[in-house]
C-alpha cells in the first residue's frame, strides 16, 4: 500500500549472534518495554540496544514481536510506548483521564450551547474510540456508541483525527481486520482511508458525513497534550446534516481544542475531585 511504512516483524527464539545475556526472551522483551517508557521520548533502535546492552539483531526480534501485540508503537525509525499499555496501565477511565475530563467539561458545554449540538470527549483505544464525556439535549440524535461508550475509530470523525495523529496508523491499517461498512458512505478500502487521514492531518479537523450513521455529520479536532501523549485525546461536535456547519463551528472546535491542550500541558490536572 503506498505510504504505508514496512516494520520489523517478529522471528524465532533463538540467540542472536552477538547476544551474550544469559536472560531469557520474556526478560529481553520487558528490558525493551521498560527502556521506552523510561526515555519519556521516541528512540531508535541503536539506542534502545545500547540503553538494554541487548544486540541490535535481538532488538529488532523484539521489536517486531511486541509491535505485533501493539504493546509498542512505530514513528518512523523511532519506537514509543504502545496502545495496550494503556490499558494494562489502567489509564481509560483511571484518574488522569477522569482529570481530563473535568478539564474539558467546560468546553464541551460551550460547543453544545453555541450551536445545540452534542459534544464528545474521547481517546484512541485500539481500532476504536473510547468516550469520556458527552454534553447532548433531548433532541439530539443518538448513535449505537451511547449505549457502549465506544465507535469504530476508523467511521468517526473523531477517531479519525486521532488515527492520523497516531504513528501506529499505517501499520494498523495495513495489518488490522477489515474495516466494517457501517453505513454505505463508510470508507472501508486502506488506501482510501489512508488519504483521508493524511488529508486530516494536514487539515487539522476531520469530518464524517454519514460515515458512522445515516444522517449525521461530525467535524473533530486533536487535543495535544505533549510528546508522550498516550492515549490520544480528541473533541468532537455531532448534529444532523446542516447543524454541524464547518465555517460556524470549527473556529469554536479549534479554541476549545487549543485550550484543553493548554490545560494538559501547562497545569497540574487536579486529581481530586
Amino acid at each position: 500500500m503506498a505510504g504505508l511504512a514496512s516494520i520489523p516483524t517478529g522471528g524465532g527464539a533463538a540467540t542472536e549472534p552477538g547476544d551474550r545475556s544469559p536472560r531469557g526472551a520474556v526478560d529481553k522483551a520487558l528490558a525493551v518495554l521498560s527502556a521506552l517508557i523510561a526515555a519519556d521520548r521516541p528512540m531508535r533502535l541503536t539506542e534502545v540496544a545500547r540503553q538494554t546492552g541487548l544486540a541490535k539483531s535481538t532488538v529488532h526480534r523484539l521489536i517486531g514481536i511486541l509491535l505485533a501485540h501493539q504493546m509498542i508503537d512505530q514513528d518512523g525509525e523511532r519506537y514509543i510506548p504502545g496502545w495496550r499499555l494503556i490499558e494494562v496501565r489502567g489509564w481509560v477511565g483511571g484518574e488522569y483521564l477522569a482529570a481530563v475530563g473535568r478539564a474539558a467539561k467546560p468546553h464541551l458545554v460551550d460547543l453544545y450551547e453555541a450551536r445545540g449540538v452534542t459534544s464528545s470527549l474521547a481517546v484512541l483505544v485500539g481500532a476504536e474510540v473510547q468516550y469520556l464525556d458527552r454534553i447532548y439535549g433531548q433532541r439530539s440524535v443518538r448513535t449505537p456508541s451511547y449505549r457502549s461508550d465506544r465507535a469504530p475509530a476508523h467511521c468517526t470523525a473523531i477517531g479519525k483525527i486521532l488515527l492520523a495523529r497516531c504513528p501506529d496508523s499505517p501499520r494498523r491499517i495495513r495489518d488490522g481486520q477489515a474495516l466494517a461498512a457501517m453505513t454505505e458512505a463508510t470508507v472501508t478500502d486502506p488506501v482510501a482511508l489512508w488519504a483521508h487521514l493524511c488529508e486530516a492531518r494536514r487539515a487539522g479537523f476531520a469530518v464524517s458525513r454519514g460515515e458512522y450513521v445515516d444522517g449525521v455529520e461530525c467535524v473533530a479536532a486533536f487535543v495535544g497534550a505533549g510528546a508522550r501523549q498516550r492515549p490520544l485525546i480528541g473533541i468532537a461536535v455531532s448534529g444532523r446534516p446542516g447543524q454541524v456547519g464547518l465555517s460556524g463551528i470549527l473556529p469554536r472546535l479549534r479554541r476549545a481544542a487549543f485550550a484543553l491542550s493548554v490545560a494538559i500541558r501547562h497545569r497540574p490536572l487536579a486529581i481530586d475531585s
